[in-house]
């Protein structure tokens, strides 16, 4: 594990240290909250603890994900490879999925050469944002 590693692990670390301990006493999170793990658990490319964080901040605490949070699952399921649970989660979500998820799928399936869900990704942010000569 380089530098860079150890320090995302550690800054991980911290952050569900400091979870737990606002649980403990008692403080209710909140949409802020949960996005802060799973930002982190996606730079550390922890797909179980992010999906079980996902599973809480919906099933336990009842808070509905925002764009955001699907971005960081999106981004963390496509980039570890699982590019049919990033689709499905796509699919599920209650929300029009928007540019950045549609970005995070195509930009994990040109690094691991998944060419048919590109395309589908490619599609949709082209209908989405067809003025953005990228897409």
């Amino acid at each position: 594990m380089d530098v860079i590693d150890c320090r995302i692990w550690e800054a991980w670390h911290k952050v569900i240290t400091l979870h737990k301990k606002m649980e403990y006493e008692g403080l209710k999170p909140n949409y802020i909250t949960f996005l802060t793990l799973l930002f982190a658990c996606s730079h550390a490319d922890l797909t179980n603890e992010a999906s079980e964080c996902f599973n809480n901040m919906v099933g336990k605490y009842n808070i509905l994900p925002r764009a955001e949070h699907y971005s960081c699952m999106v981004d963390l399921f496509a980039r570890g490879g699982q590019f049919k649970e990033a689709y499905i989660l796509i699919h599920e979500m209650n929300i029009k999925p928007n540019a950045s998820l549609w970005g995070a799928i195509l930009g994990a399936c040109s690094i691991c050469g998944d060419m048919s869900l590109g395309e589908v990704a490619a599609r949709h942010l082209f209908n989405i944002k067809p003025e953005k000569s990228v897409n």
